[in-house]
């Protein structure tokens, strides 16, 4: 598995929503629902199941980064400079994962 075995969890897909569905979201959505606008982004969650809950923000958990991204998409206006950052970062830190430039502004 690509996530730490220590703590249960569950990976799903957000559910998107229009501001006038708000009121049918579940409790099983909550974690993992997102308004409709942000629907091109195809998002996964994983939610932890933890009930020994503490005032501590967030948790550190071990993941193989290497096998849950498959590609990075940078803005469609960023500049040349900042894909690049982005590309020396991902090469360093997961390895040989396409960067590519979004072509969300097409869609519009």
């Amino acid at each position: 598995s690509s996530l730490d075995q220590e703590y249960d969890y569950v990976i799903r897909p957000v559910t998107y929503y229009r501001p006038s569905e708000f009121h049918n979201v579940t409790s099983s959505d909550l974690g993992a629902f997102k308004r409709n606008s942000f629907k091109h982004e195809n998002e996964i969650r994983v939610i932890l199941n933890d009930v020994n809950l503490t005032d501590e923000p967030g948790r550190h958990i071990r993941v193989a980064i290497k096998t849950l991204v498959k590609e990075v998409f940078v803005s469609p206006r960023c500049e040349s400079w900042v894909r690049a950052l982005v590309e020396g970062v991902v090469r360093t830190h997961i390895g040989d994962v396409p960067v590519r430039q979004s072509q969300l502004d097409q869609l519009w």
